[in-house]
């Protein structure tokens, strides 16, 4: 598994793509994270690939009980 995989970033257009094969999220004021599951381990991770676990250590646990079958869409 690579070590860091660099986001996608927004790009301001006038409207958004159309069809089945896009999927949306609305982006509210906040951080933008990388939830990492790797060997058992979880590891949050910024956009620019600053490690951010021990900023929020009850997310990085809860993240460390899911397996890599089913890894959730956040």
């Amino acid at each position: 598994m690579p070590q860091w995989i660099r986001p996608q970033l927004t790009e301001l257009v006038d409207a958004a793509p159309d069809g089945p094969e896009w999927l949306h999220e609305i982006k509210f004021d906040g951080y933008r994270i990388h939830a990492r599951l790797h060997r058992g381990a979880a590891r949050l991770l910024t956009r620019t690939g600053l490690d951010w676990t021990h900023k929020y250590p009850a997310i990085s646990k809860k993240r460390m009980k899911w397996t890599m079958e089913r890894p959730p869409l956040i």
